[in-house]
């Protein structure tokens, strides 16, 4: 039964409610027939005209509780269905008859579920590092299956989309919608999600990069899976704007656990690629090796005895950190901490992420990071505070687009953003995962705007009734 059917009785209480009571305590009147006048109206017309205005609100009103039952659960209208192929970089791998992204070409035209509705490619376009719902009717048109995936690959960028944008399909008036996957990285909710099985053979991740103070060098630990083929390595030298292949002196190979483990003796951007065997898909992986410690410098007594507590810390002309006291000139930097002495302790706690997992109280000051009174300056763990201040260095790459990024630079199969920081696909494009949060995307919205105005005319009939048979101005009091 429609959803609106299913309302209209309860909305029809009332009514029946108000015809029971005008039944109730409706009373016969007597009077003398003489004082009326006759009309002449005669028969079935008279008789009717005489019971609608006995009943005309009830039946006004009936009609206004079935306008607001479809007002409230409009009856679903047909809508378009929408399948959408996923743009994954692992939707490409695999060998030749046996890529996810063949199967779900063969999927979409032998899927009789799947049968006219309008195909789309969720696909990360580097121009503008957003996701965008790219309409490829015309490509699949015809041709056989290897040669539309050969046209989609020439022609958009397989890498790391953001399944978000399933959204604007609903926006769009889209009812059911269909994505077709390689592996479920999001849980679906609101739409149907079909598991194509990844095929992805060999892969290489940087599973960690840090500075090994041990033996002074800097490592970039890889996850590796199927062949090991040769790995090149490319420094990213500034003056020339591009990467210039390293000879073999200025890095080690070693073997580790999980895969293998590349060694350098100085910090930089660096670009590990590995060619795809078999005809698999190459992998290039950019990776910046910050500072063993960060450049700081510091301006004020305060900060620049806090300062002092990290002899390792880099003084460099160009600091990443600045330490100020409130007040106090300072000089340029990407990161400004003011520090504002108070005489109070202040009614906060400084987050114990942010300082060690120590409780140190703090309060506020306008302009101020950290506003520290007697209490503050008298606990011991107020070094740790700045330590994790210092700490706090630029990753070594990113796997999701920063808001705000503009153009991308291509290098290889990855790219780097415009302030230099390398942006790899997430390592569900390589590896086997589990489903991430989940993606809702609400029920189709209906119009209700045609039942408002039902809804306005039957209420503006009842007062133009109610005004014609008694006589009374609807403007005006009695």
């Amino acid at each position: 039964m429609p959803e609106p059917l299913r309302l209209l009785p309860f909305l029809l209480v009332p009514v029946v409610a108000l015809l029971f009571l005008n039944l109730r305590l409706s009373r016969k009147l007597r009077y003398p027939h003489d004082l009326l006048q006759g009309e002449d109206r005669r028969g079935l017309a008279s008789l009717l005209f005489r019971h609608f205005r006995t009943y005309y609100d009830l039946l006004l009103e009936a009609a206004i509780a079935l306008a607001l039952a479809f007002a409230i659960a409009p009856p679903q209208r047909s809508r378009p269905a929408a399948v959408v192929l996923d743009g994954s970089r692992s939707m490409t791998a695999g060998l030749p008859g046996a890529r996810p992204l063949e199967l779900a070409l063969q999927r979409l035209r032998t899927d009789p579920r799947l049968k006219g509705a309008e195909p789309f490619l969720l696909v990360f376009d580097p121009k503008s590092a957003e996701t965008r719902l790219a309409p490829i009717g015309p490509l699949l048109a015809d041709g056989e299956v290897e040669r539309c995936v050969r046209q989609l690959r020439e022609t958009y960028a397989f890498f790391a989309p953001d399944y978000h944008r399933l959204l604007e399909l609903r926006e769009r008036g889209y009812g059911d919608i269909t994505l077709l996957t390689d592996q479920l990285r999001v849980q679906p909710e609101g739409f149907r999600a079909i598991e194509l099985g990844m095929a992805v053979k060999f892969a290489a991740y940087p599973s960690g990069v840090r500075f090994d103070r041990a033996s002074e060098s800097w490592l970039v630990t890889l996850a590796e899976f199927g062949p090991h083929v040769p790995i090149g390595v490319a420094l990213w030298v500034k003056s020339d704007d591009r990467f210039l292949r390293l000879p073999p002196n200025r890095y080690v190979i070693e073997e580790g656990v999980a895969g293998r483990v590349v060694r350098f003796s100085a910090p930089g951007l660096y670009l590990l690629s590995l060619r795809g065997p078999l005809g698999q898909e190459d992998i290039d992986l950019p990776v910046l090796l910050g500072p063993r410690q960060v450049a700081a410098v510091a301006a004020g007594a305060f900060s620049a005895r806090m300062l002092s507590i990290f002899p390792d810390i880099d003084r460099a002309a160009s600091p990443v950190i600045v330490l100020a006291d409130q007040g106090v000139k300072a000089p340029a930097g990407k990161r400004r901490v003011i520090t504002a002495l108070i005489s109070g302790n202040g009614d906060y706690v400084l987050d114990p992420a942010a300082a060690g997992g120590a409780l140190i109280a703090v309060g506020s000051a306008p302009g101020a990071d950290l506003a520290l009174g007697p209490a503050a300056l008298n606990n011991d763990d107020l070094v740790l505070a700045y330590a994790s201040i210092l700490a706090q260095t630029e990753p070594s790459f990113l796997t999701h687009p920063p808001p705000g990024t503009g153009h991308l630079l291509p290098v290889g199969t990855a790219y780097l953003v415009e302030k230099g920081l390398p942006l790899l696909p997430p390592p569900s494009q390589f590896f086997e995962t589990r489903p991430g949060p989940r993606l809702v995307l609400p029920p189709p919205a209906s119009r209700r705007w045609p039942w408002a105005l039902l809804l306005a005319f039957l209420a503006s009939a009842k007062l133009v009734t109610w005004s014609q048979l008694t006589g009374k101005n609807m403007l005006t009091r009695d």
